[in-house]
């Protein structure tokens, strides 16, 4: 039994190469063959020439070599040495015109992939390239959102109603879900949550990367919302208390004020993010991978938020699920002395094993009530 997964692998993001990984591995470590489908994912609608299709292929290419270098080293190393997925690359096109890859089961996997704000409803992620009568899952599929867009809700609806199983990664994927389809989703960990600290040990220990002191980590993603100049306040009060050096990984703003930090973000890739997030004393994010990873190697986090009374944004349902609320800190705060130095913003392991294995046992279960079991 062989298992195809649609995902957004090829993003140059530490958490979208990661996520791939993990889910990847967890269903091979469950005996499930399966590869990712070599999606060359991108905005743009498509002309449905031939001629059309190969110009894409070779424009995709070209945008990640002039935008993110660091893709054809690092990212690049990482998806052909570390993914296992098809032999042939798809382009949006190719998929909609059904030449497909063949498949026992075909599974939405996690990241943004009904975010229809980065996708603009690309149906791919929906399955609808799957033959008419196959088997469809989802394991941890985000709508980063509280609704569908208006214009996307009919081709949600009817694509999703033809899943055996919807696993998603926030509270309001469940609602979402129930108001489309009739159907009841479950709410599973993000797939990187799935593997523990030693499996990514094993990542981290491949990196040639050299580390000689203690330091906090920084970790800043502003596409969401704009973190600065506040987020300095609390970076500079962390560093004032710990007395440590800070490395910011992506963000290409470090404080301009701290002669002494560093910047490593252009140089660094997966590998080399699991073995910072490995080593580091202290990390201080706007990342959910971030924070996940932050919770995996249980560092000392705080996890900086626009608004830490959401109910439903990513790393507030993390962290409130697994009891670490005082990571918690908004963007435009202080934090305190006593906040920086307790024990309630380390990840304890029975809580990160809690959420592991209902999630673990979710994913298994939506592939054995199809008829699929374990090493089938």
């Amino acid at each position: 039994m062989r298992i195809g997964i649609i995902t957004m692998h090829r993003v140059p993001n530490f958490g979208s190469a990661l996520q791939a990984y993990a889910l990847q591995k967890k269903l091979f470590q469950h005996g499930y063959d399966n590869r990712i489908i070599d999606y060359l994912y991108t905005y743009d609608d498509y002309n449905p020439t031939w001629w059309r299709r190969i110009f894409d292929k070779t424009k995709y290419h070209l945008k990640v070599l002039l935008r993110h270098p660091i893709f054809l080293t690092h990212f690049h190393k990482f998806r052909r040495r570390y993914l296992k997925t098809t032999w042939q690359e798809y382009t949006k096109q190719d998929l909609m015109n059904k030449k497909v890859p063949s498949f026992d089961v075909y599974m939405t996997g996690s990241d943004q992939v009904w975010n229809c704000r980065f996708t603009n409803g690309d149906t791919n992620f929906l399955l609808k390239f799957a033959p008419e009568n196959a088997h469809r899952l989802s394991y941890g599929a985000s709508f980063a959102s509280p609704s569908v867009p208006k214009q996307f809700e009919s081709i949600f609806k009817e694509e999703l109603s033809k899943y055996d199983s919807i696993l998603v990664r926030e509270r309001s994927g469940i609602n979402i879900v129930k108001e489309l389809t009739g159907k009841k989703a479950e709410v599973v960990c993000d797939p990187t949550l799935l593997l523990t600290a030693q499996d990514y040990h094993a990542l981290a220990s491949k990196s040639k990367l050299k580390i000689s002191e203690p330091f906090i980590l920084v970790y800043i993603l502003d596409y969401m919302y704009n973190p600065y100049p506040m987020v300095y306040d609390i970076i500079r009060k962390v560093k004032k208390e710990l007395g440590l050096k800070v490395v910011y990984i992506g963000t290409n703003k470090p404080d301009p004020t701290d002669k002494e930090c560093m910047y490593v973000g252009d140089k660094i890739g997966p590998l080399e993010f699991l073995k910072l997030m490995e080593n580091a004393s202290f990390v201080i994010t706007t990342s959910f991978h971030g924070t996940a990873f932050a919770t995996i190697f249980h560092k000392p986090l705080l996890s900086v938020v626009q608004d830490t009374e959401s109910e439903d944004g990513r790393m507030q349902t993390l962290l409130r699920d697994l009891q670490q609320d005082e990571s918690l800190v908004s963007y435009n705060k202080t934090v305190s002395k006593e906040l920086i130095h307790s024990p309630n913003i380390i990840a304890k392991e029975d809580s990160l094993n809690a959420i592991r294995t209902r999630s673990e046992n979710l994913l298994v279960n939506s592939l054995k009530n199809i008829g699929y079991d374990e090493n089938s």
